[in-house]
C-alpha cells in the first residue's frame, strides 16, 4: 500500500477492478486491496513460519539490508528531510545507507500516521498508543531475531498498511493480511492484541509457510530495494529498473527509499498511482 499526500489517495474506490502484485494483491491508487469491506481476525490462524529465519546474504550487511545492531535506535542521520525524490534505475541509484534516518526518528515521526490513519480509511478505529508501542517492540524483536534492518521493517508497515492494525486483508488467489501484508498470515486479533501484532512483524519480515517475506527476499536479492521490489512484485523487471512495477506498484521502491530517508506528508508525485 501506499500512502501519499495526506491521505489524499482515497479519492479512488478500493473496490475497482486493478491488476494484481506478486503478493497476489490487487493494487488500486498505490494501495495493494481488493475490498473495502474491513475483515478482522476472529481467531489467528494456524501459521507455519520458520521463526529462525534470518539474513545469510553477507552483500546485505554492506548494503544496510541487515543489521545485527537494532539495540541501537539512532542509527542514522537523525530526523532527514521530509520531502519526496523520485528514484529509478538499479538500486545504485537509490539512496546510500549513509542517507538514511535513524529508526528513532523514523518511528516518531509516523507516530502520528499510526494514531489516525484507522478512522480516516474507515478501517477501524485507530490504533491507541499501546498497540503503537506493541509494533515498535514487535518491529524490534523481530529485527534482532532475522537480521533485516529495523527501519526496513518499518518503512514496509507504513507502505502496506500505514501502521493500522485493522488493515484489511486482500488477495486475489493469495491471502495477504496484517501490517505487512504478509503471504497467508496473521491477522489483527483485538482478543490477543500484542500476540497477533507481533506475528503480523514476523510473517511479513520471516515469512510464511507457503511464501517468503523480507528475509527471503533480502537473501535472494543482496540490497534492501531489490528487496522491496521482490517483495511487492515478486520478481524484478527484466529492465533492471527498480520502478518499473512489472504488474505491481511502480512507485512501491522510491517510495520505500523516501521513507528511509524523511518523507511522511510531503506531496509526492505517485500520489494518484
Amino acid at each position: 500500500m501506499q500512502f501519499h499526500v495526506i491521505f489524499a489517495l482515497f479519492s479512488v474506490s478500493i473496490a475497482a477492478a486493478v491488476p494484481t502484485t506478486g503478493h497476489g494483491r490487487a493494487v488500486i491508487s498505490g494501495v495493494d486491496q481488493t475490498s473495502s469491506k474491513h475483515i478482522a481476525a476472529h481467531g489467528s490462524p494456524v501459521v507455519r513460519r520458520d521463526d529462525h529465519a534470518r539474513i545469510t546474504n553477507d552483500n546485505a550487511f554492506s548494503t544496510g539490508a541487515g543489521n545485527t545492531n537494532s539495540a541501537n535506535t539512532r542509527d542514522g542521520v537523525g530526523d532527514g528531510v521530509d520531502q519526496y525524490t523520485y528514484y529509478s534505475g538499479p538500486a545504485s541509484d537509490f539512496p546510500d545507507q549513509s542517507q538514511w534516518v535513524s529508526f528513532e526518528n523514523m518511528f516518531k515521526n509516523n507516530k502520528p500516521w499510526m494514531l489516525s490513519f484507522c478512522g480516516h480509511t474507515k478501517w477501524g478505529p485507530d490504533d491507541t498508543g499501546q498497540q503503537v508501542e506493541a509494533i515498535r517492540d514487535a518491529i524490534q524483536l523481530i529485527a534482532q531475531a532475522s537480521h533485516v534492518d529495523h527501519r526496513f521493517i518499518l518503512a514496509v508497515i507504513m507502505q502496506e498498511s500505514g501502521g493500522c492494525v485493522w488493515v484489511p486483508t486482500t488477495g486475489n488467489g493469495v491471502t495477504n493480511p496484517g501490517l505487512m501484508q504478509s503471504h497467508d498470515g496473521t491477522a489483527f486479533n483485538p482478543k490477543d492484541e500484542r500476540n497477533s501484532i507481533f506475528h503480523m512483524v514476523q510473517d511479513g519480515t520471516q515469512g510464511t509457510g507457503t511464501g517468503p517475506g523480507l528475509t527471503q527476499a533480502v537473501n535472494a536479492a543482496g540490497d534492501l530495494y531489490s528487496a522491496a521490489r521482490i517483495y511487492n512484485s515478486g520478481a524484478i523487471a527484466s529492465n533492471g529498473d527498480l520502478s518499473d512495477g512489472n504488474g505491481a506498484t511502480p512507485c512501491y521502491v522510491s517510495d520505500i527509499a523516501n521513507r528511509l530517508t524523511g518523507w511522511v506528508y510531503a506531496e509526492s508525485p505517485c500520489s494518484n498511482e
